[in-house]
Formats: C-alpha cells, structure tokens, sequence
C-alpha cells in the first residue's frame, strides 16, 4: 500500500481551535481590505441608496417653488458716540439721541418690523398678503458691533423681493422722522388755529381803545391808576398764559398716550454668572477632610477605621465637587426701552405740568378777585379806558406768544430729521435663490454618502453570513484548508477560462496537500460534509478524490486508488456528477443485498472509484450506525489508499455527525455568502455532542478571492479536473 509522506503535526482540537485567542493586533491593510471588500459585497445597495438620496433631493429641489432673497443694508445713530443729554422739548428725539449704539440698533430692528410699517409697504406696493405672511417674510438683524441693520426679504422672485426690501427701507425712514418731528407738527396744529383768533382779538381791542379816548378826550391816566391797572394787567396776562400752558400740556399728554400705546416697554436684556457658591463649600470641606486625614494619618495606619472613613468621605467629597458646575446663572434682567421710557417720562413731566398750571390759575383767580374792588374805585371813565388798555395788553401778548411758538415749532420740525440712513439697496440681480439645484446635490451626494455608509455597515455587522476565510478564522476560529473560487455553473461552465480553471484546480490541489499534512496520524478516511444542503459539498468531494486520485496516479504506487463514498443517502448526487448507475450502492450493501465488491465501480477520473447511495432507504442513520457501515469503512481502508466520504448536511439531519465519528477526521464545507455563521455553530456544536473534537479545517467554497492570489504554476503541470462548477 501507497503510504504518502507527512510531516510531523497535530491536528487542530476543535474545541480548542474554537475557544483559541487570536492576536489583538490591527492591521490596517486587513481592515483597508475588509473596509473595500464590504463595498464591493454591497456595491448595489450602495448605489441605490445614493442615487435614490441625490434623486429625492433633485425631484424635491424641482419641485420646490423657488425663493429668492434679496439684502438692503442701513446705518441707525452713531456707534462711537456716547449717550447725549436731550436739547429738543421733542421726546422721541430726545430718546434717539440719548440711546447708546448697541441700543439704537436693536431698537430700531423692532420698530422696523412693526404693524404700521409693514401696512405701509404692503400699500404702496399693492401687495395681495396680509401683514403677519409679510413680517414673516421679512427678517432684521443689527450687524454684530456695529450700527449697521440687515433686511432681508425672502420673495417668490428677485423683482417684487427688491421692491419690498427698498420700500421697508424708504418706509421706515420717514416713519423714524415722523416720530422725531411728531410732537412739532402736532404744536403747529394747535398753533395753526390759535394764532388767527388771537390776532383778531388783537385788533379788536386796539380799536376799542382809539374810539374811546376819541369820544372822552383822555390823554393820559393817574400814575395811581397806572399801577392798579398794570397789576391787574399782569395777573391777566399770567392767568391766560397759564392757560395757555395748561392747553398746551393737555395737547402734549394726549399725543404722548397715542404713541406709548404703539410702543413695548421692554427689551430683553441679558443674564450674569455668578461663582457657585456650593463648589466654595464643597472646597472648605475637602481642605478640612485633607488637614483631618493627613492628622490621623500620622497617629494611626492606613487601614484604621478613621483613615479609612476619612479616605472614604473625602472621596464622595471630591466626586461632589466634580460634579458640580463651577458656576450658576446669577440673575437675568429686562432693558427697558429707551424711548418708550424717555416717552413715559415726558408724559408724566407734561402731566405734573397740567396740574401744578391748574393749580397757579386757582391761585391767579383769587389775586384777581382781590384786586377787583381797587379798580371799582377809579372813576369810571379811568376804569373804562383802563380795563380796554388791559384788553388790548393781554390779547398783544398772546399773539406774540402764539407767534414765537409757532416759530419754534417750525424749525424744530425742520430739524427733526431722520438718524437712518440707507447704505446698500437691495438689487434683483444680487437675489439669492433658494432652493439651490447644485448646492442640494452636492449635499445630497454627501448626505448619500454617508447614509449608504452607514446603512451598508449596518446590514454587514447584522449580516451572519459567511463571506470569506477572515470570517472563518476570526468569527469561529478554525484553520482554513483552502478556497475554491466562484465558478459558473449550468452551460457557462464550459465557458470558463483557463486562468480561472486553473485556479480552481490549484485551490483543490492546495486542499489535498493541506489535508495530507494536517495531522501526524495516517489520514485514511475522511468525512467531507457542511451545515447545511447546498454548500457545495458533494462537489468539493468529488474534486478532492480527483485530486487525490491524480496525485495517486503520478506517484511511484500506480496501483493505489481513492474511493469516494456517497453517504447522503437522502438526497445522493455523486451518481449523476460521475455519470454511473446507482442500482446498487451503500444500501444496498447495509442491509446485505450487495458486496462491497459489486457495488463499487470505476469511474473516468484516474485512480478513482465511487459507491453510490444505492437503492433508497427509509432509515439512512440506523444503516450508518450499524455495525456493516463499520466493517465497510475497515474494507475500504485496507483497498484504497485514501477514502472520501459525503456525508449528508449536519443541520437538518443527523447522518453526518455520525459519519464524522467513524472516520479519521472531517472537513466541513461552508459557501461564502450562503452559510450562516448561526448554522455553523450549530453544525460544530453537532459534531461535539457525538464526540468529534478532531476537525481537519474548514473549506470555503464560492469564494470571490481574485483568480490572480492564485499562481499557475502549479496547476499547469497537472492534467485538469473533468468537472469544476460549483454545483451541490
């Protein structure tokens, strides 16, 4: 008998090879190779997953009506100055000057955006919206450290878009001057209507005087008479323009009140940060804790109860204090607004003034009353000449007064101009458009990206499947014997290439060598079976005996042969991949039908024979049990030189295990991308329970390993396998 050489070696025990630690090493071209090779399994899902992202975003952004975005730009008050006394009787003015930068700002992007100038713009231009979808379209903002204002207008095109945008720009101008210069034209009202009766007044008391001293011939009047009537001129004169005043104060509250109903009395205003006073605590209390053990450390050891506790205090101590923000929100503060409280302050000033004026009249009447009697006194023709002097006295001085006012209104509204200025008008040709095809797809493709990164890995990390030799040694930590690459079956393997046939035959080749010098033990029977049916393993079988049998034929021991055995006698294949009958076969020669001898025939492959299944049994694991299949195991020993057997799936059936524990070892055939890593651990764990701990190695069939990992000198001095594909 041919007995080949091996070299000195112990199998690998399987449960040892499945509990053996591999090194914790990383190697960065393995994860590179696993990072390229995980695409490459994946590649459709991964492009379907980006397309159909850079897809929905291309449809949504088409579909999507386009905005367009336009920016004018305005400069309010004067950064760098600081906060003026008021020169103007004009509160609104007065706030304006006396706010600082930071303030007139934000006070102005909230006047902007206020019902009536948002009416205004939607008047001149004709808009068909109401006000709320036009502040919503509208956005202010103050440039950071500056007293600069943005307004962007957000519209459905760059036209209508820049209108808006200038129009609130041109809008707010003249609404910020009209509250500066308000208060003036509302003095230029009242004054408007006073001014003609109280020169009327005027004439017709100077005429009343002419024609008296014409028909009384009066020149002049006592110097007495001069007094009495100049006293009582000038308490008239006082109460009118008491009276005046108070009018004028009344008018003044009224307008105030208008305008502080328009107005917020508050801004938001900020917050401050304070030391958290419980860290200050907890630091006293760890300083006290370190000054207590460092004490007891000197008087007792560290494993005394007090160390111990103190120890144990300082700790939580410590934790506490990490625990613990260094600081807190101390307060947070409201700013009032700076013109609806300089406009409060005027409203309570001109009312104080309606009162205390209301006040000094009660008193001027009582002085008038007083004085009455001492002019009753004069002769009548000196108190009539002296009461229309008076007359006339008074009504000069209220025209007077009257026209200085009126003057002084007037160039206060003159110079109650606007502190905003626009600096950049907004253009339609500079609109931004939004949504934007390019910069959607351009993050579309990067969102893809990264979502089908994500999605792929996923599916691969809850993927058991088994995909190639990495997979085998690292996730079950068995010996790999070899990798047969994925060939075409049906018609298309007679298509295949001679590259690719040669690497096929090399893989198998490699896998009778590895299989030879796995053991220091004789190899004569071994068990070829995977977890589940279609693996590939009565192929694998098949092709290992024609290896083994080239190997046989080309020694020096022509006579030795390799005998494959089909022991699947549920669902037998070798028959038909062979091309042999299967009258009689392993059956038949279990239940003593048939001789070894009659039974096993030749086959066209050199140096081997095969014994079919045989006639088909009702109870295939009560025949491989018996005591023949043992007997038949020890004739096909002593003929044959090595002896192959394909055994059934070990997952659904337990014929294989059974096998396995009568034959010299076993190597389990798995199918990169079809076997599960769950069934695999099953198969093993079956072959355990029937006390199989020595396993060969592993084959991975269908592998994707590139042809070219192959060299092709080894294959091309050996005659080609009949049969390649990878049929089960």
């Amino acid at each position: 008998m041919y007995e080949p050489a091996r070299l000195p070696g112990n199998s690998i025990p399987l449960a040892s090879s499945i509990s053996q630690q591999r090194s914790n090493d990383i190697d960065p071209f393995a994860l590179w190779q696993s990072f390229v090779g995980t695409l490459s399994r994946r590649r459709n899902l991964f492009a379907y997953i980006v397309l159909g992202v850079i897809g929905a975003v291309f449809i949504v952004t088409i579909l999507t009506p386009k905005k367009y975005t336009t920016d004018v730009k305005m400069i309010a008050g004067n950064p760098g100055s600081a906060p003026q006394q008021a020169q103007t009787g004009l509160p609104v003015l007065n706030a304006l000057m006396m706010a600082n930068a930071a303030q007139s700002a934000e006070t102005y992007a909230e006047l902007i955006s206020e019902t009536p100038v948002v009416q205004h713009v939607i008047d001149d231009l004709g808009l068909k919206t109401s006000v709320p979808t036009l502040q919503a379209a509208v956005r202010v903002k103050p440039v950071t450290n500056t007293n600069i204002i943005s307004l962007q207008v957000t519209w459905s095109d760059p036209d209508t878009s820049a209108k808006i945008a200038n129009d609130f720009a041109t809008v707010f101008v003249a609404r910020e001057s009209q509250l500066v210069s308000g208060q003036a034209t509302g003095a230029l009202d009242f004054l408007a209507k006073q001014i003609p009766q109280a020169q009327h007044n005027l004439q017709q008391a100077e005429a009343a005087v002419g024609t008296y001293e014409t028909a009384h011939k009066i020149a002049d009047l006592p110097t007495e008479t001069t007094m009495v009537v100049t006293s009582a001129s000038n308490i008239d004169a006082k109460i009118n323009s008491t009276q005046l005043e108070k009018e004028q104060a009344d008018a003044s509250v009224g307008s105030l009140s208008t305008q502080l109903a328009g107005m917020k009395s508050t801004t938001g205003g900020g917050s401050s940060v304070a030391q958290n006073p419980v860290l200050l605590q907890l630091n006293t209390q760890l300083a006290q804790l370190q000054g207590q053990l460092s004490t007891a450390q000197a008087q007792y050891t560290d494993s005394h109860p007090m160390v111990i506790g103190l120890k144990q205090q300082l700790a939580e101590v410590k934790r506490q204090i990490a625990a613990t923000p260094p600081t807190i929100i101390a307060t947070t503060s409201t700013i009032a607004n700076p013109v609806y409280q300089t406009l409060s302050q005027q409203l309570a000033a001109a009312r104080a003034l309606s009162a205390s004026d209301a006040a000094q009249l009660t008193v001027l009447a009582r002085q008038r009353s007083d004085i009455n009697p001492q002019l009753a006194k004069l002769p009548a023709q000196t108190a009539r000449l002296a009461e229309l002097k008076r007359t006339a006295k008074l009504d000069e001085d209220v025209y007077n007064a009257l026209q200085q006012k009126y003057n002084d209104a007037t160039v206060s509204r003159a110079t109650g101009i606007s502190d905003v200025t626009v600096t950049a008008p907004a253009s339609s040709a500079l609109a931004i458009k939004t949504p934007h095809l390019l910069v959607n797809l351009l993050v579309a493709a990067l969102v893809g990206l990264l979502l089908a990164l994500g999605i792929v890995f996923l599916i691969e990390w809850f993927d058991g499947r088994i995909r190639d030799e990495r997979d085998v040694e690292n996730d079950l930590q068995l010996p790999v014997l070899a990798s047969v690459p994925m060939l075409p079956s049906g018609d298309g393997a007679a298509a295949i290439p001679v590259n690719v046939r040669n690497a096929a035959l090399e893989s198998y080749f490699q896998l009778v060598l590895a299989m030879r010098y796995s053991t220091d033990r004789p190899l004569r029977t071994v068990t070829i079976t995977s977890p589940l049916k279609g693996d590939g393993k009565s192929t694998v079988a098949m092709n290992v005996a024609g290896a083994f049998g080239e190997i046989a034929v080309s020694s020096i021991e022509r006579e030795a042969r390799v005998l494959v055995i089909d022991a699947d006698m549920r669902r037998p294949s070798l028959h038909r991949k062979f091309e042999v009958p299967n009258e009689i076969g392993l059956s038949d020669i279990l239940v003593g039908r048939a001789s070894f001898a009659q039974a096993v025939q030749r086959t066209d492959r050199p140096g081997v024979d095969v014994l079919t299944s045989g006639t088909h049994s009702p109870n295939p694991i009560k025949l491989l049990q018996s005591n023949r299949f043992d007997a038949l195991l020890r004739e096909a020993r002593e003929r044959y030189v090595t002896v192959i057997v394909d055994a059934p799936a070990l997952v659904p059936v337990f014929d294989a295990a059974i096998v396995a524990a009568k034959t010299d070892g076993t190597v389990l055939i798995v199918s990169a991308g079809q076997t599960d890593m769950r069934s695999t651990r099953k198969a093993i764990a079956r072959l355990e329970a029937v006390g199989v701990h020595d396993l060969i190695g592993t084959v991975v069939n269908r592998s994707t390993t590139k042809v070219d990992d192959y060299s092709d000198y080894f294959a091309s001095g050996i005659p080609a396998l009949k049969e390649l594909p990878n049929t089960a």
